[in-house]
């Protein structure tokens, strides 16, 4: 095996194909002082134990673990090793161990264990004799080809070199945590292997493992096709080059897929449902996967001004036109209530939208909508105008398209009135208190006084008196932008407030039709050929460039 103009030894140990030979490749740099000195600068850095380059010729380079991996996480990665080679990971460790092991065989239990384990795998991975060990060697055979060497390592805090003829650590491509990752270790006196995980800015060799062939073609689901009309479509999954491919209905009731191995197999659904599909290639070396939702929208359609249904829990919505945008006339009421008793986030990340209602009662939702913390609202978001909470088919309006609703009902001084219900609760009109100030309700948005919930200690207040709607728009990272309206004020007031404070929502159209969600097709790595046709998909709306 060639890389970088040296040419390396190969073995094949049970299933899997091994360098021989620890990797040496990049730069030495000095190692004379602790820390991280290898940094994310394109160039490929070393050490050479004791800062002697002709170290790196007999037991190869030492790499940081960050370095060696080539600044991502991802358990297998190429890293720096070779094109078509990998770093192994902690269980292709124990698969070597459990292949080379005259005991424990590949599976059992015990190199699941950290420290020492096993019988005699370090013997037989270990170089045989003493040209490179130090004395005694325990139980060094080489049976397995392995050769592996005790190249020592580089201390993270310190800076200096240890262990050269007594031990040979190796890197695994797989985290403990965020500061440390697992490793390997042979040792002069020892013919077991130590499993142990260490500090990310120590020096290890590395040991080099070729990928599975033929790998899976990477999955591609295709593009979300959401809101569709009708009950059918096709799906628009990838051909697999390498292996099989196979749809599943992760989520959603009533699906029926035509022919689960076709990539573009036909898939009939149900009006006003929402699924989540898996297209899933496999080969003998895995499987990759790729999610697609599909939805499709409530039969008939739909024009501004008519009632809208929330497919997820049937609640209709009025709806008003006003200028060019399309707004909800009532406030958003989805999601499972819990009890605001003390103040800070206490809607959370958990796959269920979560709502407040004032005073922790479900019939104040049913007349003024949920209360939502911001984060929630947008779903754990932070792209201004999402859909987050809303409708399929609707957006958490940003504070603009506010400013665009208040400018065409002739500004924020007067927006208010144009905006708010008529009525007053003394008069038994209406839910707002006297004298709901200039109240014409001329627009149709019908603004109640919901009130609020407070981000301090989680109390409710001003209902009957003050109505807020969050905005999808960031103040700074704790605050968000919102409109107010009172009770006595015509106008309508912008402001920003803490983001775990429970305000109401109202939902804006989605612009129509809104492009086709480009998909650039599945990577390519290609050998020997410096051309390929590409595989964006189709737009049913919009242009492709």
């Amino acid at each position: 095996m060639a890389s970088e103009g040296k040419t390396y030894s190969t073995v094949q140990i049970g299933e899997q194909c091994w360098f021989r030979e620890n990797l040496d490749v990049g730069t030495m740099i000095q190692s004379n002082t602790g820390g991280q000195l290898q940094t994310n600068n394109e160039v490929i850095e070393k050490y050479c134990y004791e800062n002697n380059a002709a170290n790196c010729d007999v037991y190869g380079g030492l790499y940081e673990w960050k370095e060696a991996m080539q600044y991502i996480t991802t358990e297998g990665a190429q890293g720096i090793c070779p094109a078509g080679w990998h770093i192994p990971g902690d269980q292709e460790w124990k698969t070597l161990e459990g292949t080379v092991d005259s005991q424990y065989g590949v599976g059992d239990p015990i190199w699941d264990n950290a420290g020492w384990r096993g019988s005699d795998a370090g013997g037989n991975l270990k170089e045989s004799g003493t040209a490179y060990w130090n004395v005694p060697n325990t139980g060094a055979t080489n049976s397995s080809g392995f050769s592996g060497l005790p190249g020592g390592c580089r201390d993270s805090g310190w800076g200096d070199f240890d262990g050269l003829g007594d031990g040979g650590p190796f890197w695994t491509s797989s985290q403990f945590n965020a500061d440390e990752a697992w490793r390997r270790g042979m040792s002069y006196y020892e013919d077991r292997v130590i499993r142990a995980h260490v500090v990310k800015g120590t020096g290890f060799a590395i040991r080099c493992m070729k990928d599975c062939e033929p790998q899976p073609t990477q999955a591609n689901a295709g593009p979300d096709q959401l809101g569709l009309p009708g009950t059918a479509t096709s799906l628009e999954g990838n051909n697999p080059t390498e292996g099989t491919g196979l749809w599943q209905i992760i989520s959603g009731a009533g699906g029926i897929l035509a022919d689960p191995a076709n990539p573009t197999s036909g898939f009939q659904g149900q009006p006003c449902t929402v699924y989540t599909l898996s297209w899933s290639i496999t080969s003998v070396c895995g499987t990759s996967s790729d999610l697609v939702t599909i939805s499709f929208a409530p039969e008939g359609t739909f024009t501004c001004g008519d009632l809208l249904e929330d497919c997820r829990d049937g609640q209709f919505y009025p709806t008003v036109q006003i200028g060019e945008q399309c707004w909800m006339a009532k406030n958003l009421n989805v999601g499972t209530m819990i009890p605001s008793n003390d103040g800070g986030q206490l809607q959370t990340d958990n796959q269920v939208i979560e709502k407040f209602c004032y005073e922790n009662n479900p019939a104040n939702c049913g007349t003024y909508g949920g209360l939502y913390e911001w984060y929630e609202a947008m779903q754990y978001q932070t792209a201004e105008g999402v859909q987050g909470i809303c409708p399929y088919g609707w957006h958490f309006p940003t504070d603009g398209e506010f400013t665009e609703l208040t400018d065409y009902l002739g500004g924020e001084p007067v927006a208010g009135g144009a905006m708010k219900a008529t009525g007053t609760l003394e008069l038994g009109t209406g839910l707002w208190y006297e004298p709901n100030t200039d109240a014409t309700n001329i627009s149709g948005f019908t603004a109640l006084p919901s009130g609020y919930q407070d981000h301090y200690d989680g109390t409710f207040a001003d209902l009957g008196y003050y109505g807020e709607y969050w905005t999808s728009t960031e103040y700074d990272i704790d605050y968000a932008y919102y409109r107010g309206l009172f009770y006595d004020w015509a106008d309508v007031y912008r402001s920003d407030w803490y983001k775990e404070g429970g305000s109401g929502i109202r939902c804006i159209r989605d612009c129509s039709p809104q492009p086709t969600k480009a998909n650039a097709g599945p990577d390519q790595i290609l050998n020997g050929t410096t051309s390929t046709t590409l595989q964006g998909n189709t737009p049913i709306f919009g242009n492709g460039e």
